[in-house]
């Protein structure tokens, strides 16, 4: 089983909270968890996430963005107000294996930086955040 965290629309913090008994019955289960926007606007810590998912935790995908009115507009990392660096610690904390995926969408969304420059910039930052976590 494959759980994902997406929470887009979402006004609750954790709607996947709901399906942490669902985790406990099934040994298989794995979590992909996405950068959310409940991150960014402070209404979900990531340690309280990780502290209660952590162990089923298998991969992240990472993107920072700041406000742009109703929306949010897609930063470099650290440049915004995702708390990127503090799911990087709370995922080290325990122990965490797996990859920390970059999302830069510029497909979808063309005003991006250019990805020669946005994921040599990752690189960058996450060899700091990942040395800091220790």
């Amino acid at each position: 089983m494959v759980a994902y965290t997406w929470r887009r629309k979402s006004k609750r913090p954790s709607h996947l909270f709901m399906r942490r008994p669902l985790c406990r019955k099934c040994d298989s289960t794995k979590i992909y968890t996405s950068t959310p926007p409940a991150s960014a606007s402070g209404k979900e810590d990531p340690e309280f996430t990780v502290s209660r998912l952590g162990k089923w935790i298998r991969h992240t995908h990472l993107k920072d963005s700041v406000p742009d009115g109703k929306d949010r507009k897609y930063v470099l990392t650290g440049r915004g107000d995702v708390p990127v660096q503090h799911q990087v610690a709370a995922l080290q904390k325990i122990g965490y294996k797996g990859f920390y995926c970059f999302e830069w969408e510029k497909v979808w969304h063309p005003d991006l930086t250019d990805p020669e420059i946005a994921i040599a910039d990752y690189a960058r930052v996450m060899t700091g955040y990942l040395r800091d976590a220790k």
